[in-house]
């Protein structure tokens, strides 16, 4: 009787240790047992443009909507918007104050249009929105870079961005990066599709290695050639219209502006400087 309860105690000590043995194998392997991963911070603004009024074919009002769909909060959001299709570099320094926190998963701002009238003949919008959240333990500066396009009849509608850019950095850094990055695209495009607008941009003469800084935007309507080394900014119609030519005093850095409608080349402009097509062109 004894060795019968020796061997019993014996066979549940060793069914004791062999089931503590398995658990701690599935402990090693279950996902439901493994510590949890702490989230990564998501720092991230989705607007979108909202038709809010429209008569006779003309917007009457209009907004901005933005939310956070990131994990953490946003902080001193800041934006600068055009009804211009084309991306300005002076926009860096017109940045106007939107709120001081948005909440994460959901916190919505609304930001209110300006001139419905001019956008609702240029058809786009370019909305540049810079704003602070943590990322890594430390607060860091972002911008965010969208660019709007209105398609189709005038109604009132929700419109997402036909383009978007998003980084962080420096924030003056950052807004000629996304200014760049986006450029050729937007000006090619305007260049190519717009029955009128305008294009504005600074160049410098020579590149950090000493080169040229030669720029053109070649479209198979209209097109646009900066040349530091014959100091001349060219606008040339394609299709219809007068070539209008402009010459330039030498400086490290030029401010150009190209002007175009139904008819071609409008203006040239550097430095303050301008030509413009005869009357009867």
């Amino acid at each position: 009787m004894l060795s019968y309860i020796c061997v019993a105690i014996t066979c549940a000590v060793l069914g004791i240790i062999y089931w503590a043995g398995i658990n701690s194998v599935f402990a090693r392997f279950s996902p439901t047992e493994q510590t949890a991963q702490v989230e990564p911070d998501r720092q991230h603004i989705q607007p979108q443009l909202v038709i809010d009024s429209v008569k006779a074919g003309i917007i009457t009002n209009y907004h901005l909507s933005v939310e956070n769909i990131g994990n953490v909060s946003i902080r001193d959001v800041s934006v600068s918007f055009s009804s211009s299709p084309v991306r300005s570099l002076g926009m860096a320094n017109m940045m106007l104050p939107v709120t001081a926190t948005l909440p994460p998963r959901g916190g919505r701002v609304s930001v209110p249009g300006a001139d419905p009238v001019e956008l609702s003949k240029r058809r786009a919008i370019f909305a540049i929105f810079t704003f602070r959240a943590k990322a890594n333990d430390a607060m860091a500066s972002f911008v965010s870079s969208n660019y709007f396009v209105l398609s189709g009849p005038l109604t009132q509608r929700s419109i997402d961005p036909q383009t978007f850019y998003e980084i962080t950095g420096d924030i003056s850094q950052s807004l000629g990066a996304v200014l760049n990055e986006s450029m050729l695209f937007s000006f090619s495009d305007a260049l190519a599709r717009l029955p009128h607008g305008t294009i504005e941009f600074q160049a410098i003469e020579r590149n950090p290695d000493g080169s040229p800084n030669h720029i053109a935007f070649i479209t198979g309507r209209l097109s646009i050639v900066y040349n530091p080394v014959e100091r001349l900014a060219v606008f040339i119609p394609l299709v219809k219209g007068q070539i209008l030519k402009l010459r330039f005093e030498p400086a490290d850095r030029h401010y150009l502006a190209f002007a175009w409608d139904e008819r071609g080349p409008q203006l040239v402009s550097v430095d303050g400087k301008f030509a413009t097509r005869g009357p009867s062109q």
